[in-house]
């Protein structure tokens, strides 16, 4: 949510105003990723940017996670964090676009592994591996995590876009992994089969709805914002054959359960 922030000046009245008609009657919540250390820690050097703004102004935040993302893994190496969050991350490795060092981005990531393992927060992964046949990011994760935390920790594998052999490496490895899907889904069904195979061997319990915003934007949308899960939703009706408000009364649950929310039964 950093990045859409410096989208709107700062303002996020201005945000608000900009996605009221659009604003769904039953949104619960979310819970936003700050990825860059730059804007939310001591080292900051913006007297303009106030890292509880959107805790403390917006009932619709539940509580947020800080980490450092794999892009911004040289400038994090000393990483600091004050506030209130209810997890590490996004963090992880990226093999295909990033130009921080594979070493670097490991380092940071192992850093961030441990905060989370000494706090006892859940951990959300970014994983994204080099092109087709090149590094496994996946592998270096796992093997990272296995290192690191225990298999019942709690694990958000953010936006996963792999096939369902590597979803199994995931869910037998740790008992307690999530995984987020956007809104990329909707284009499965008939462009990726392989991939879809996952939105229906996948049991709901194991899955939360993300938007990634300000990317992964919905189709006939200009943009992407973290109150558009609706589309995806309707996706994994269609895959698993199900009620859509079964679907949204799962992965609420998922979510709150996860990041230690209070649930309604």
């Amino acid at each position: 949510l950093d990045f859409i922030y410096n989208k709107c000046n700062g303002n996020l009245a201005i945000w608000k105003e900009c996605l009221s008609p659009i604003w769904h009657n039953y949104f619960a919540g979310c819970i936003p990723n700050f990825i860059d250390p730059s804007l939310f820690t001591k080292s900051c050097d913006s007297s303009q940017y106030d890292p509880t703004w959107i805790q403390e102004q917006d009932p619709a935040v539940l509580g947020a996670t800080y980490g450092c993302h794999p892009h911004f893994a040289t400038a994090g190496k000393d990483l600091s964090f004050k506030q209130l969050l209810l997890a590490i991350g996004e963090c992880g490795i990226d093999y295909m676009r990033s130009e921080s060092d594979p070493k670097v981005q490991k380092e940071v990531f192992m850093t961030q592994l441990s905060l989370a393992k000494a706090y006892e927060l859940p951990i959300v992964i970014h994983c994204r591996s080099g092109p087709r046949g090149t590094l496994n990011a996946e592998e270096t994760c796992l093997e990272a995590l296995d290192e690191e935390i225990s298999r019942f920790h709690n694990i958000h594998r953010h936006c996963f876009t792999e096939n369902w052999d590597v979803a199994l490496k995931w869910l037998r490895r740790f008992s307690n992994v999530y995984f987020g899907f956007t809104s990329v889904i909707s284009s499965w069904e008939h462009n990726d089969k392989e991939k879809y195979e996952v939105l229906k061997r996948l049991p709901l319990e194991y899955i939360l709805l993300e938007t990634d915003a300000p990317y992964f934007r919905p189709n006939q949308v200009c943009f992407s914002d973290g109150i558009m899960p609706n589309e995806h939703a309707v996706e994994l009706t269609r895959a698993k054959n199900i009620n859509v408000n079964r679907v949204i009364e799962v992965t609420t649950y998922n979510a709150r359960h996860l990041y230690g929310l209070p649930t309604y039964e």
